[in-house]
């Protein structure tokens, strides 16, 4: 469906309690898929894209107005920083020295705590070419924000091209730090949160998963997939797989575990597809990052009122994380995600949609 040019609009979506604006940016691709951009989190707001009867709908999870996401628990469509998940009793040991970081997870760090990337406003700056159009945010996190060293120079820029919507993660910093930048979008390609994600499909290409502890971080073992309710490899229906009587998945209220990508790090290769066949929508996932946190969200409650007043449900939507391992900084057989200075981080992830194929 070809039905008009790239084109890129902004706009006011709402003022903060300091009195700054917080801009919302439409990106349009001639496919008529319209991906919805803000500046407070770096958020994914709103993504909308035809069905297999060529009609037009919501496939993620988000609020109709900036007040939604300024309490907002459940990180909708946010950027995350300076570390992605949980790091346990939120410290770590670098050269001998402890780093105490916030707690918002019980005694456990999570998301990049209190003050985390996704609660902070970040510079915009919208960008069109001839065949895309898309924002770089960027934003610059002190030294001893949250307990983490260094002052972390970063951008994120988010691209639209034809069916494909690209996230490009960059940072620097000036002091060793970890870093493991994500972004925790809740897809639900049915009918965007009004019901389940049961009815999807799941592909993952991984051939192992981190099994987690008690304190909801993995326990430093990796378990094969095969004859497990972890095994995506090839397309499982989720309504399949997210109540069998599993320790881990009753653990965790459904999937809420780290699998392990199969393909070389730091190329760009096929991580995850998720498929809906009422609405014949696809989504496919590409990466650079070594593993796909997926999270069924087991923790909606139906206490949030998304967009258009619709109760999240448990189970309302699915995040296909890409990232590093949780809890990295205490695991020594993980890989490291420490940065040093001199040293530019750079990742890349694509979502490529389809429908009706």
């Amino acid at each position: 469906m070809m039905d008009g040019q790239q084109r890129l609009t902004t706009s006011v979506f709402g003022t903060l309690p300091d009195g700054k604006e917080v801009h919302r940016f439409v990106l349009t691709s001639p496919y008529g898929i319209e991906v919805s951009l803000c500046n407070w989190g770096a958020t994914v707001l709103q993504i909308q894209m035809p069905d297999c009867n060529q009609e037009m709908g919501d496939v993620v999870l988000g609020y109709d107005s900036l007040e939604g996401y300024l309490h907002d628990p459940f990180y909708l469509g946010a950027t995350i920083g300076r570390v992605a998940g949980r790091i346990k009793e939120a410290r770590f040991w670098k050269s001998g020295k402890r780093y105490q970081l916030g707690r918002n997870a019980g005694l456990h760090h999570l998301h990049g705590g209190e003050k985390g990337w996704s609660r902070i406003l970040w510079d915009a700056y919208p960008f069109e070419t001839n065949h895309s159009s898309g924002v770089v945010f960027r934003y610059i996190c002190k030294d001893g924000t949250e307990g983490y060293p260094g002052n972390v120079t970063t951008s994120v820029r988010y691209t639209l091209c034809g069916k494909t919507l690209q996230i490009h993660y960059e940072a620097t910093t000036d002091q060793e730090t970890p870093l493991n930048l994500t972004n925790h979008t809740y897809f639900n390609l049915k009918d965007g949160g009004k019901t389940g994600i049961e009815s999807h499909k799941l592909f993952i290409r991984a051939s192992h998963y981190l099994p987690m502890s008690e304190a909801y971080v993995p326990d430093g073992s990796f378990l094969p997939v095969y004859n497990t309710p972890f095994d995506f490899m090839k397309p499982r229906k989720l309504a399949k797989k997210m109540d069998l009587p599993d320790p881990q998945l009753q653990r965790a209220g459904g999937l809420d575990h780290c699998f392990i990508l199969e393909e070389e790090p730091y190329v760009p290769c096929m991580a995850a597809t998720l498929r809906e066949k009422t609405s014949g929508r696809s989504l496919d996932v590409f990466t650079t990052y070594p593993a796909v946190q997926c999270y069924s969200g087991n923790f909606l409650d139906g206490s949030q009122k998304g967009r258009g007043g619709t109760p999240y449900i448990r189970r309302a939507g699915i995040c296909l994380e890409t990232q590093y391992f949780p809890d990295s900084p205490n695991q020594p057989l993980f890989p490291s995600i420490f940065l040093l200075p001199g040293v530019v981080y750079q990742h890349q992830t694509f979502w490529r949609f389809s429908w009706g194929e």
